[in-house]
Parts: C-alpha cells; sequence; structure tokens
C-alpha cells in the first residue's frame, strides 16, 4: 500500500493547529472565570474605600477665622476656662474699649512678652434646652489684643480686632487657646454612620431669630459622633398627622464648625423662615 508522505504531513500539521485552538480556549475561558471574582472584589473595594475617603470632612472654607472666634463656645465650668489676666482700664474715663484703643491688662502670674497676642472674654448665661437640659455656659470672645510693652504685674495692649464692646474686669486668655480650636476644626473626621438628633439651644447673643449666616447652638456633640463639615436638617414640629404621628415641617439647614463635648457650633446655611430656639436638627446619612 501506498503512503502519500505529503497528505500525512497535511493531516498531521491541521490536527495539531485544531488541539492548539481548544487548547488557547480553555485556558482563556479558565482565566476569565477566575479573574471576574478577584476583579470585582478589587472594584468594590476600590468604590468602598473612595466612599469611606469621600465621607471624611472639615469645617467649611466659607468660615473665617474671625467668625470662628467670635462665635465662642461653651463651657460645663468656668474654672476650665484658662485666663491670664483681666482688664484693668487706661487713665481716661473710658467704660467700654473697642479698636483700636489701648488699655491695660492685669496679670495673674502668667508672663507675656511685646508682640503676643490675648483674647478678651467673658462667661455667662446658663443655658437650657427644655429636651436636653441644662447644656453649658457661654464663653463669649469679645476682642483680640496685642501687647505693646509690659511691666511688673501688667501690660499695655492694643486692640487688634473687636467683636463686642468689653469693660474693667472682662478675662483675658491667650490667643493660642483659639489657634489650638481652630486646628482642631481643620482636621478631617468621619461622619458618623448612624442618625443623630438634637435642638438648637441658643443662637448670637441679643436675637431671638437666627437667619441665613448666624450661628447657633445645638444639642449634639462629640459624644453622638458629631464633626465639624457635618449638616443638619432643622425643623420644627408643626402639626399632628391622621394617625397621631407628629408632622415636622423642615426649616433650613446649619453646617457644624466646631464640635464640644455635648454641644456643637454651627452656621445656618440656609432657611426658608427664621430659626428658633427649640427647633430640631437632624442628621440622615
Amino acid at each position: 500500500m501506498r503512503i502519500d508522505f505529503y497528505k500525512f504531513w497535511n493531516i498531521f500539521i491541521l490536527a495539531g493547529l485544531i488541539l492548539a485552538a481548544q487548547t488557547v480556549s480553555a485556558d482563556t475561558t479558565t482565566a476569565a472565570v477566575s479573574a471576574t471574582p478577584t476583579d470585582d472584589a478589587t472594584v468594590e473595594t476600590a468604590a468602598a474605600d473612595s466612599g469611606t475617603v469621600a465621607e471624611r470632612v472639615r469645617i467649611s472654607d466659607g468660615i473665617g477665622f474671625y467668625y470662628f472666634v467670635s462665635a465662642g463656645y461653651l463651657t460645663q465650668d468656668d474654672s476650665k476656662v484658662p485666663q491670664l489676666g483681666k482688664i484693668a482700664g487706661d487713665f481716661s474715663e473710658k467704660m467700654q474699649f473697642s479698636t483700636p484703643q489701648k488699655t491695660y491688662v492685669e496679670l495673674s502670674n502668667s508672663i507675656v512678652k511685646p508682640g503676643d497676642f490675648l483674647v478678651v472674654f467673658r462667661v455667662y448665661g446658663n443655658i437650657n434646652e427644655d429636651h436636653a437640659g441644662f447644656v453649658g455656659r457661654r464663653v463669649e470672645n469679645l476682642a483680640i489684643l496685642q501687647v505693646i510693652e509690659t511691666q511688673k504685674t501688667r501690660c499695655l495692649t492694643e486692640v487688634k480686632e473687636s467683636f463686642a464692646p468689653f469693660k474693667r474686669g472682662d478675662l483675658v486668655k491667650s490667643y493660642s487657646d483659639e489657634i489650638v480650636r481652630w486646628k482642631q476644626a481643620q482636621r478631617r473626621k468621619a461622619l458618623p454612620s448612624q442618625p443623630v438628633h438634637g435642638f438648637v439651644a441658643d443662637g448670637k447673643p441679643s436675637l431671638s431669630y437666627y437667619a441665613q449666616n448666624d450661628w447657633i447652638v445645638l444639642t449634639a456633640g462629640q459624644k453622638e459622633g458629631v464633626v465639624e463639615g457635618q449638616t443638619f436638617r432643622l425643623q420644627k414640629k408643626s402639626e399632628t398627622g391622621w394617625l397621631g404621628e407628629d408632622v415636622h415641617q423642615p426649616f433650613g439647614e446649619a453646617q457644624v464648625f466646631y464640635t464640644g463635648p455635648n454641644y456643637s457650633m454651627a452656621q445656618i446655611l440656609n432657611c426658608a423662615e427664621p430659626i428658633q430656639k427649640g427647633f430640631e436638627a437632624w442628621y440622615r446619612p
């Protein structure tokens, strides 16, 4: 029997090509199947990581340093607010001081030098909210002073920035205390994952109604996970529904710019009508 060598060789080459194609196809399919879960997991992890980063917030760029300082903060105990001395007045008959007046500060065992900055402040009033009870006492920052010259137990200062008139007997603290608070508010922090509920307890002095850009005090703070940059929805109970449920009417939003242990300071971003004490503040993630 005569064998056609060339025909046999062609058949052999064709069979080899078919087998190779099948092997490549199987390998590709296997690789695709095994790669799919890994790629999905990677995407999900990246998305989760991206979401976590996006949920970290800080104080708004719209809050200036002087706005921050002038709003002050709350304290549970007057003695916990460190002080360097008190306003002693000057040689005139002035009872109140503002920019660009000069005034003496009586020092209490504190050392200052020319060029140092000081903050005039006053602690007063018990802030109470009907639902939360006692929230704290207001620490109102009144002015920023700069030391011009020093003497044994007092120093001469010049008013660099005045937020409200101050008088003899008002207290003085270190400017660095406000820098520490400001830096704390600048750090990015993770938003809470759970809802937070509070109330409007107070606001800008001498006002009963608060408008856009005014600051207010909320009865939710660090203990509830509140952070600077967090936004609350402001609302109040307006009526009762058919089933006896409370119906709440939204009035605006406020963004936190400083947090204390059991309270937070927030700026009103917008409001359909003036905000009042007793309004509810809700954060829902």
